[in-house]
């Protein structure tokens, strides 16, 4: 178990699906807590919890990006900071708006 503190800024997003991607980080990082800030240009939220298992900081970052990617039905940008908070100062960085090769929204 590795706990992150993780913050998310996403952009250019359908404003009418901002529910459903609220809805869809919520359901990939079950925050202890949580803060999002909605201003209809951009979608920020942040909390503290732990990656389990084997998934990596890179793993986790494509898998949330694509459940905001269906959420939007379509790409927009995705930023994520994920601060490693048990021991050494780490941090992991991701800010992506371009589908990678063979996934599919």
């Amino acid at each position: 178990m590795r706990s992150y503190q993780m913050q998310f800024n996403i952009q250019d997003y359908k404003p009418d699906r901002q529910r459903a991607i609220v809805k869809a980080v919520g359901k990939e990082w079950p925050f202890e807590t949580v803060e999002v800030v909605v201003n209809g240009e951009e979608i920020s939220a942040e909390g503290s919890d732990s990656l389990y298992g084997a998934e990596s900081e890179e793993e986790f970052a494509d898998r949330i990006k694509l459940s905001i990617w269906k959420a939007n039905t379509g790409p927009c940008h995705v930023s994520l900071r994920a601060v490693y908070l048990d021991g050494n100062d780490y941090s992991f960085d991701k800010d992506d708006d371009v589908q990678p090769t063979g996934e599919t929204i």
